[in-house]
């Protein structure tokens, strides 16, 4: 577990499934926390220490369909918490999903999301039909950006974010439209994969533009 900002946590996936290290994140507002991706053990043994601490968690939003699919947790922290999980219809429906057998709620019913968190949903198509950005309207303008776009890794490349490979999305080119149309104030990018970008004020602009560019042939 590890604090980016006073109210924000970030917890890193360590399962052996094969893929890179998976983000999760964990938003603290007074004794109440609000999850996004956390569908590893690993990163809810992480959530545990805030747990430990007094806070109690309320609900958690899943970005999009494949999250669930490299989960290993859902049916038993649902069982154990009953928390609302959310994850948008077009997701919820596909087979993918379907197996988890628990229920889903729409991240996009602004109002059944946990009040207080300063969280707009936004419905971002590209990488899958029904993946959910969210916005935090706080410190500056927060994304947490799901696989939409990846941070740089930790092989010391000086990308510091970029669009998910074509390859992983079912529609690339709506993918790019979608971040070519994005024009809301952004300070930080919270990605599924790769290092969030958090303190890049003066660079992030000019960095979110490779989100639309062309992709390398």
């Amino acid at each position: 577990m590890q604090s980016l900002l006073p109210d924000l946590v970030l917890l890193r996936s360590d399962e052996p499934s094969g893929l890179p290290a998976a983000n999760a994140y964990a938003v603290v507002e007074g004794d109440r926390v609000l999850l996004v991706d956390a569908v590893h053990r690993s990163q809810l043994e992480q959530a545990r220490a805030l747990i430990d601490a007094g806070r109690r968690i309320v609900g958690m939003v899943i970005t999009h369909r494949h999250v669930v699919a490299q989960g290993n947790v859902l049916r038993a922290l649902h069982a154990k918490l009953g928390i609302p999980i959310y994850l948008h219809p077009l997701e919820a429906s596909h087979r993918q999903v379907r197996a988890v057998e628990i229920p889903f709620h729409d991240p996009c019913d602004a109002a059944s999301l946990p009040r207080g968190f300063g969280m707009e949903p936004l419905l971002f198509p590209g990488h899958t039909a029904g993946h959910v950005m969210l916005y935090w309207r706080a410190h500056g303008g927060i994304l947490f950006c799901g696989d939409c776009a990846r941070g740089a890794g930790d092989d010391g490349s000086g990308i510091m974010v970029a669009r998910t490979p074509a390859l992983f999305s079912e529609d690339d080119a709506r993918l790019a439209e979608g971040w070519a149309a994005f024009h809301r104030p952004v300070a930080g990018i919270l990605p599924l994969y790769g290092r969030p970008v958090l303190g890049h004020g003066d660079t992030l602009p000019a960095a979110l533009q490779a989100l639309y560019a062309p992709m390398p042939v």
